[in-house]
């Protein structure tokens, strides 16, 4: 064992430099398992579980070289620090405290500091370096203690002896050697029986984390930085409770009957606290309103103290009981082991399998199964049954005190877990997935005119704005369909607006866009189910083949409330709907298409952004057939022009040849090709006289050719003017994901105006350029042409590009048209 090792500072050594030296090779591993995933796809990929379970195989193949010889650095310091020296699980359990504490400054400066500054690559160096360093000093520090101290000093093979220690002169070695007086060794079936308890208690730990980001993302949002200030939040109560529960770890003298307790503590903290889930969009409002005539100037900077605070709310309490577990089961099992690095190995990694089946199971089995409610309830029972079962089977040969200690938690726990059986939590999904995190200038100016009316009020003046006609909880994200007070459908996926009626012209014109240029399609890949309206578009047009690949299935059942206007039919013998994410069945999938459409929302969310990286499209491009064409929402919602510049640009660097579309506001359509693209007037025109997709288009009032190209933005030439200086959003930069929310949180409450639609309007343009045979088309008949088309723009609104193409018209050929038109725009 590892308390057998005579050198185990220079064991230590040597784990941190493997481990950052298998951080520099990270980047090279990965690529190399690309066939082998592809090969587990296209094998298994049909059954859910089992594609995830092989995927989770896969992943841990990689990763459990390095993560075993993290896991290995305790047990090794351990035995090092604390194996010879007096109330050595004190030590160990202020080795656990540190080594937690540095996660969480890991953690903070991940996400805070270095990915926004320096990226994913540069993030990754700098760990392995730190790693290979820390490594390589530790090696020179063991070497030089070796050479000073001499061989004789080392520790030998031999395990310590007790025998004939009483009998001496009480010494250094007496002390650290002699078991402690006023505490018994428990036995084997007591040290089975804590180890289980323990490893359970990992496993609770991790479902509530799973639990805890989940139902926090409804109220922080989905960014970058919500995601580290929860798990910075996790690790810093883990952290504090360890080091609070070693500090008092030589007053127990029961650490097992303490134990217990926690465990029933731990159960009655994190309902209280769920008790609270759906007034904190609330109180995280009011908060907001009361802070923002302080950091006016700053009101990002307020948000991350909001988010931070609400995190602690939720997670500190039960958190710090869960890190002084630690320190107890390791003070238990040293009485029985007597070697610390033993003890440390052996606990650590009960509680890390424990762990680990917590996050599987509560992400993949729980929730979809029963819901976050429901999971939070059963694991928080869990808690409560492991506490009240330890309390009992430790209740032979103990003091009459201890009787009663025992008793009264034995009828605590009771009540608690009857209590919990009978009082729910309260959970109201209209108040828990009202895009908090997306819309809160929206919901600021609710809580301004409600007055002194309270939770109370803010509770009814949400029922009467919103009503959730469809709710679940997948193992993704929580989805839902609301409708709101003048009778719109929304499909949210965890509080974010997916599509609706609202966004009907939008999602139409995503399938007709690419479907109607360029050469006849055969085949199409639309990446997110949302309501079905693009699929229902897409399915107007004589495809051979139709695919729809989404994330989460929940999203898929919803989309069936929204068939009055979609249109779309899952029976289409054409259609294929896939469950995975776009990004990895691009990676996986050897099919080619003549026509991607991408429509995933909000380019600067977690999860979604590294769908509109440079990284991604390439991905699209690899998929697309000759002459295919991409096609890419990007809804520009509470974005800077830099960050759409970025995304567009990506997006350019792939496809050479790219028009950019302006449907309706605030979402922009990207088409791109590696071939020229041009518009062929007459080949245009005679598509749209099909009957299903001339019905289809009518819908949204595109009536004619020119009412479709009256969506038209820039080409191909125009872009590179407007783009300037633009940073190319990539997987390593991750430019969009890390400046996006910053600018958003910074801009939507300060109420800075989004310019990116009036910048396109100002940039020089002309759709004639992208025309087909424009050489050959006669002056005068392309001054009818620009002429239909400011008609068909004024129409729309867009008075801006109305006036360019008529005077464009005029400069061509003058007309009586044309100056009725100016005139009218005057």
């Amino acid at each position: 064992t590892v308390d057998r090792w005579r050198r185990p500072l220079y064991t230590y050594g040597l784990l941190e430099s493997c481990i950052g030296l298998y951080g520099l090779l990270v980047p090279i591993l990965f690529p190399l398992l690309v066939p082998v995933y592809q090969l587990v796809w296209e094998a298994f990929h049909p059954s859910f579980y089992l594609f995830n379970l092989l995927r989770f195989v896969l992943a841990m193949t990689v990763l459990l070289i390095p993560t075993t010889f993290m896991g290995a650095t305790l047990p090794v310091l351990a035995s090092y620090y604390a194996g010879r020296q007096e109330h050595s699980e004190r030590r160990i359990g202020l080795l656990y405290a540190f080594n937690t504490t540095g996660a969480v400054v890991g953690t903070f400066a991940t996400g805070f500091i270095l990915l926004p500054n320096l990226g994913v690559q540069k993030t990754t160096w700098i760990a392995a370096t730190l790693n290979l360093l820390l490594g390589l000093t530790v090696i020179w520090i063991s070497g030089q203690k070796s050479r000073l101290i001499g061989p004789s000093m080392m520790r030998t093979d031999r395990e310590p002896s007790y025998a004939g220690l009483e009998k001496s002169e009480p010494s250094f070695a007496a002390m650290a050697f002699t078991k402690p007086q006023d505490e018994q060794a428990p036995g084997g079936l007591v040290i089975g029986l804590i180890l289980l308890a323990f490893a359970i208690s990992g496993y609770t730990a991790l479902v509530y984390e799973v639990v805890w980001t989940r139902i926090l993302s409804l109220i922080l949002g989905s960014s970058i930085y919500a995601f580290s200030t929860m798990l910075t939040t996790f690790l810093l109560g883990l952290a504090l409770g360890s080091a609070l529960f070693t500090q008092i770890l030589n007053r127990i003298k029961w650490p097992i009957q303490v134990f217990a307790l926690v465990q029933i503590g731990i159960a009655l903290a994190c309902y209280a606290t769920a008790t609270l889930f759906e007034k904190l969009p609330y109180f995280f409002l009011q908060a907001l309103s009361w802070g923002l005539p302080t950091f006016q100037d700053h009101p990002d900077r307020l948000i991350t103290i909001l988010w931070f605070t609400t995190a602690m709310g939720v997670m500190i309490l039960p958190t710090l009981l869960f890190g002084g577990t630690f320190p107890l089961v390791v003070k238990t099992y040293y009485l029985h082991a007597h070697r610390m690095g033993k003890t440390a190995g052996d606990v650590y990694s009960v509680n890390t399998v424990g762990a680990i089946l917590g996050a599987f199971l509560g992400g993949f089995v729980l929730i979809p199964s029963l819901g976050l409610e429901w999971t939070l309830l059963v694991t928080i029972l869990l808690n409560l049954t492991l506490g009240i079962l330890l309390v009992l089977a430790t209740s032979l040969r103990k003091t009459s005190l201890q009787r009663g200690v025992s008793l009264a938690s034995i009828l605590v726990g009771l009540v608690l877990a009857i209590g919990l059986v009978w009082i729910k939590i309260p959970w109201n999904p209209t108040m828990m997935t009202f895009n908090l995190g997306i819309e809160y200038p929206r919901y600021l100016e609710i809580i301004k005119g409600l007055q002194d009316r309270g939770w109370g009020g803010f509770k009814q003046k949400m029922a009467q704005s919103l009503q959730v006609e469809f709710y679940e909880e997948g193992s993704t994200a929580t989805v839902t369909v609301v409708r709101d007070a003048v009778g719109h459908h929304y499909l949210k996926n965890d509080g974010r607006p997916e599509g609706g009626e609202p966004y009907l012209r939008t999602h139409v014109l995503l399938a007709h866009l690419p479907l109607l240029l360029g050469k006849e399609k055969e085949s199409a890949l639309i990446i997110g189910m949302g309501t079905g309206v693009t699929l229902g578009s897409a399915q107007q047009y004589p495809l051979k083949q139709l695919e729809v690949v989404e994330l989460e299935s929940a999203v898929i059942r919803a989309s069936d409330y929204f068939r009055n206007f979609s249109q779309h039919q899952m029976d289409d013998p054409r259609l294929k709907v896939t469950v995975n994410d776009g990004r990895n069945h691009l990676l996986v999938s050897r099919e080619t298409y003549d026509t991607i459409i991408s429509q995933p929302s909000f380019p600067w969310l977690t999860g979604v952004s590294n769908l509109f990286t440079q990284d991604f499209f390439r991905l699209g491009a690899q998929r697309l057939k000759d002459q295919g064409i991409f096609c890419q929402w990007v809804s520009v919602y509470g974005m800077t022009q830099e960050g759409f510049k970025s995304v567009l640009k990506a997006f350019h660097s792939v496809f050479p040849y790219v028009m950019v579309f302006d449907p309706a506001p605030p979402d922009i359509i990207l088409i791109g090709s590696k071939t020229p693209l041009e518009i062929d007037l007459a080949t245009l025109e005679e598509r749209l006289k099909s009957d299903p997709i001339k019905r289809d288009l009518d819908r949204i009032g595109i009536q004619t050719s020119y009412d479709l190209l009256a969506t038209f933005s820039l080409g191909s030439n125009e872009i590179n003017g407007f783009l300037g200086n633009a940073v190319i959003n990539t997987d390593d930069n991750a430019w969009v994901e890390v400046s996006g929310p910053r600018d958003y949180y910074t801009g939507r409450i300060n109420g800075q105006p989004e310019a990116i639609r009036d910048t396109l309007y100002n940039t020089q343009r002309s759709l004639e350029n992208y025309l087909a045979n424009r050489q050959d088309t006669p002056p005068e008949q392309m001054a009818t042409q620009m002429l239909d088309l400011a008609q068909a723009y004024f129409r729309q609104g867009n008075l801006a590009y109305a006036s360019f193409y008529a005077d464009r018209s005029l400069k061509l050929n003058e007309s009586a048209e044309d100056h009725l038109l100016m005139a009218r725009l005057l």
